[in-house]
């Protein structure tokens, strides 16, 4: 995982992890063991092929007190190795998880770092065959992944994409519903820091590029900027759900699952969102809600409904709406 907080350089201090990123780590760890264990439930099944895609991947490992920590590509490795092995020993003609990687970071020494890590691991035979390691902007890359996705796998797409960016603009909206739209079985992970763009919403700030990246018009930051000047009470609960709302739409995902992190290191709120085509993925990250539930990360929280808006809140968010109107 990468955002501005954290830095690889080969040679220097590896950067200390925040407990809000331990905790998306062990939801893509948990989410993976148990994609692996539920699309390999037929018995006689000997294979899987699946490709996994880090968009935003920094260098690998990070301190965690007096502890090294894996980072989200080797946490990807590691975990399919260890399911490979398991199902190997459980099926009486053994198992073969077919899984390729691609690691993006359009920093230089990033990338660099993480080539390091990977060739110190177990993985090291892996580098570039198994595993591609791209320095590159991933919205610029996209359709590069979904074209190796679509030639390994090309009746399902089989594909988990990891977007951890940093911030709320990084992944443009057209990379996801590119992906959603030519992968028929690829999921998709994004962390997305609405209490940062919240901060971003005014007029100053009405021609940022980056609103483009998500789709937002100038009408619907207007709006916005109205409801945060207004500084009715919940100001913050109905302008989360009102971009909660349109990020479903306009990323296309048919099931959709938030968490709801708060960062104490920053003081900032955001999403690690889950969205994909199906409603049997979206029940098992359901369940990863509830074992997931402490202090962290909250199944749902500053009025967010998790699983959805609640009636309530809707209500309100188009009632305060049509008074501006």
């Amino acid at each position: 995982m990468a955002t501005k907080h954290y830095d690889w350089r080969i040679g220097e201090e590896l950067p200390e992890i925040g407990p809000h990123s331990l905790a998306k780590h062990r939801i893509l760890a948990r989410y993976v063991e148990r994609y692996i264990e539920i699309v390999t439930a037929t018995s006689t099944q000997e294979q899987l092929n699946i490709t996994f895609i880090d968009g935003y991947s920094g260098g690998g490992r990070y301190k965690s007190g007096r502890s090294v920590v894996p980072g989200s590509p080797l946490i990807l490795l590691q975990t399919v190795a260890a399911m490979e092995v398991k199902l190997n020993a459980e099926r009486p003609k053994g198992f073969r998880i077919n899984a390729e990687y691609i690691f993006i970071h359009e920093n230089r020494n990033h990338t660099d770092f993480l080539r390091q890590e990977i060739e110190r691991s177990p993985f090291r035979s892996e580098l570039d065959n198994k595993v591609r390691i791209w320095t590159a902007d991933f919205n610029e890359r996209v359709e590069d992944a979904i074209s190796i996705v679509r030639a390994r796998s090309p009746r399902a797409g089989r594909a988990i994409f990891f977007l951890d960016q940093y911030g709320w603009s990084q992944v443009a909206f057209r990379s996801i519903r590119a992906i959603l739209d030519q992968l028929q079985k690829a999921e998709v992970f994004l962390t997305f820091s609405v209490d940062s763009l919240i901060d971003y919403l005014s007029e100053h700030n009405l021609e940022m590029k980056a609103f483009g990246e998500i789709d937002i018009d100038k009408g619907l930051v207007r709006e916005l900027i109205k409801i945060k000047e207004a500084e009715q009470a919940g100001f913050r609960a109905l302008i989360q759900n009102g971009l909660y709302a349109h990020i479903q739409s306009m990323t296309g995902a048919p099931f959709y699952s938030p968490f709801f992190i708060k960062s104490p290191e920053a003081h900032r709120s955001y999403w690690f969102i889950h969205l994909s085509k199906h409603r049997e993925a979206r029940n098992e990250i359901g369940m990863i809600h509830w074992a997931e539930n402490n202090t962290t990360v909250h199944h749902g929280g500053a009025g967010l409904h998790a699983l959805g808006l609640s009636l309530p809140l809707q209500s309100l968010w188009e009632d305060f709406r049509g008074k501006l109107r």
